[in-house]
């Protein structure tokens, strides 16, 4: 799939976002206002490149599935922190937003729709337990984890971090 298609498809979940009130409509003025339907890259406002830099945080984390809790620690490289710090705040800059809560607010709600139909890094998986116990109900198959979406807690720590060095 073309690079134009994702894009579009990422702008109209953020505008459906706004029909359903998680984003405000003058946010998205903000994010998409530029945005018109050819293939420049001119013509948008870049958050769909700002979206894939923080999902790019999670999708590129080394994670270490553990079968006896069904949880997935990760481990989160800076490389990929440090460049989608940097990513917010050159766009923060150029178009000279205010609402720093607001940006983040957006951005967290829609990078995991900031991804390409073609990448092959591992998205969601399901951790399924290596022996179930008594306490384990027929039927379970696992844990689902989504990889798209940052963890909560990480995502407090990166935002903690951008307001800081703003």
């Amino acid at each position: 799939m073309r690079l134009h298609d994702e894009k579009s498809r990422f702008y109209s979940e953020l505008y459906h976002k706004i029909d359903t009130k998680k984003i405000t409509a003058d946010e998205f003025i903000i994010f998409a206002n530029k945005y018109r339907t050819d293939d420049s890259d001119d013509n948008h406002s870049g958050f769909f490149e700002l979206c894939a830099k923080f999902v790019d945080i999670s999708l590129n984390a080394k994670k270490f599935p553990d079968p006896t809790t069904c949880d997935v620690p990760a481990v989160f490289l800076y490389a990929d922190v440090n460049a989608a710090k940097a990513a917010f705040k050159e766009y923060v800059t150029n178009h000279k937003l205010s609402d720093i809560d607001g940006v983040l607010e957006a951005i967290r709600i829609m990078h995991m729709y900031a991804i390409l139909d073609d990448d092959t890094r591992t998205k969601s998986a399901t951790i399924t337990p290596k022996k179930p116990t008594s306490n384990t109900q027929v039927g379970y198959v696992g844990k689902f984890h989504n990889f798209r979406m940052i963890p909560n807690e990480m995502w407090i720590e990166i935002c903690q971090q951008i307001k800081t060095e703003i």
